[in-house]
């Protein structure tokens, strides 16, 4: 029973991060890292973002032991700066088409191995800003299998084409439109141990490959030097203190390798290693739960031009369960990643975000969001930050229908004359329909 409530919830986050493909956030998607561990938290302890909500849930469609869950989101929306420019703003409407289909196995004792593919798409189309068109979609299998009660195995891998859009640290500089990205990736993981002592070791790799980018005065700049293979390692070792409260230490290991030997014309490009350590805790106890880790982060070059640089790494979720209605969620970050423009060796990234999302009625889900983000670029003095402040309401109108409308308001600065600064407002209001 404990099984199958929490694949009911993978499931039901699955439906709702697909309704949230209609918004803001999907053009920094091919970011978000592979995780290390799965979340495993019961449902009942779930935020109210998360929650599982049978009464608003499409059951889906049978298809013999799988369930098809097919969903269409549309939405209309407004952005008042749409490329990030400083000065000479063009503003615009869009709309957002946003298809997806989830095909999901659930398994257990009785049906072994748990299986769940799918494929997604995420159009922007403006009325008049057609150099801002993206089309995104991604296609997505991911499994686990038990193999007795002390081993499980994960896997999965797929296709993504998204987009950089002025808000990442990592897009260059001079360009005026969002840069597509086309991410392959594929993982597996083995999860060993009872209660009290864990380990999972895995291995993950990332193919990146950069369209061109278009600059202001209409030219391109061809960003294949950007285009990367990472083969990661990571292991973690996990014991449990009390019931609530447990420790582990984790390692991460990755292999960079661009695909072009040049930058530029005798300029090397940034093959190399980066290697990460962590002491953590992970906290299911009372109003809390999440998992809050720190430790070191190093990069280093096999090109001698560059020079190699290391520093505080930190990784972490909280959620306090405020009550029953409302909950906090704090993430934050710092690390080393890679940069779009040719004369920057790296960047280290340090941000945070806190959300709140409170249940109004029950079908009615307000959230609000801040986050600060501070990007150091090496081999440039150069340092950016980017403050965000938005909002949201979720309106469940029953299993099949809800409305979303979105809100964000974004500020870029910088200490350099070459980076970039601008002011954004933008709001979407989207019907998510399911069968």
């Amino acid at each position: 029973m404990a099984v199958d409530k929490f694949l009911k919830r993978v499931v039901y986050v699955a439906a709702a991060g697909s309704a949230g493909f209609t918004g803001q956030a999907f053009a920094q998607a091919l970011s978000r890292p592979i995780p290390v561990l799965p979340s495993d938290y019961p449902s009942e302890r779930s935020s109210v973002a998360e929650r599982y909500r049978p009464e608003y849930q499409s059951a889906g469609v049978p298809v013999g032991s799988y369930t098809l869950l097919p969903e269409l989101g549309v939405g209309l929306g407004y952005i008042d700066n749409v490329f990030g420019a400083e000065s000479n703003k063009a503003s615009d409407f869009y709309a957002a088409i946003n298809p997806s289909v989830t095909l999901t196995r659930q398994g257990g004792a009785a049906t072994g191995a748990t299986i769940t593919a799918t494929a997604a798409a995420n159009l922007r189309r403006f009325f008049d800003e057609k150099a801002a068109n993206e089309t995104g979609y991604r296609g997505m299998l991911d499994g686990a299998v038990p193999l007795g009660n002390a081993l499980t195995i994960n896997g999965g891998g797929g296709y993504e084409r998204a987009y950089q859009r002025q808000d990442s640290g990592a897009f260059l500089t001079t360009a005026r439109s969002p840069i597509r990205v086309d991410n392959l990736t594929g993982y597996l993981r083995a999860r060993m141990g009872g209660s009290r002592i864990r380990t999972t070791v895995g291995v993950d790799v990332r193919d990146e490959a950069y369209g061109d980018a278009r600059l202001t005065d209409g030219s391109r700049i061809d960003q294949g030097y950007r285009d990367l293979t990472t083969l990661r390692g990571v292991a973690r070792v996990e014991t449990s203190f009390t019931g609530a409260l447990s420790g582990f230490v984790e390692g991460r290991y990755s292999d960079l390798n661009y695909n072009r030997q040049f930058i530029a014309p005798g300029l090397a490009n940034r093959d190399g290693k980066q290697a990460e350590g962590y002491l953590g805790l992970r906290v299911d106890a009372g109003k809390l739960r999440g998992i809050v880790s720190g430790g070191y982060t190093r990069r280093t070059f096999d090109a001698n031009v560059y020079r190699n640089f290391g520093g505080l790494a930190i990784d972490g979720e909280l959620t306090y369960f405020a009550s029953g209605l409302t909950t906090y969620t704090l993430t934050a970050f710092r690390n080393i990643s890679e940069t779009g423009d040719a004369g920057v060796t790296a960047l280290f990234g340090t941000g945070g975000r806190l959300r709140v999302d409170h249940e109004l009625l029950r079908y009615i889900i307000l959230s609000g969001r801040v986050g600060y983000d501070s990007y150091s670029y090496r081999g440039i003095n150069r340092s950016d930050k980017i403050a965000t402040v938005g909002g949201g309401v979720r309106y469940l109108a029953n299993r099949r229908f809800e409305i979303n409308a979105d809100a964000d308001y974004t500020k870029r600065t910088s200490n350099n004359a070459f980076g970039t600064e601008f002011n954004r407002f933008q709001v979407l209001v989207s019907l998510v329909a399911r069968l």
